[in-house]
């Protein structure tokens, strides 16, 4: 169903295109979700990143008192 889509669309823009063959959708479409699903463990990797770069109370009343700040 996908691929009858893609080739009704590329036809509509390009009518001398080449046929889209389904092993090319297919192979499109596991990319795309590799892509999202890498994007997605980014992001959620990034915001474990950023809360473990901030600092609790302890941490902070200790750099305070010590001076470090």
């Amino acid at each position: 169903m996908l691929a009858e889509h893609v080739r009704a669309w590329r036809t509509g823009i390009n009518p001398s295109a080449p046929e889209v063959s389904d092993a090319s959708v297919t192979v499109a479409r596991v990319d795309l979700g590799a892509k999202a699903g890498v994007g997605l463990w980014t992001c959620v990797h990034g915001f474990g990143v950023a809360d473990d770069m901030a600092w609790s109370e302890g941490e902070l009343t200790s750099a305070m008192r010590d001076g470090v700040c």
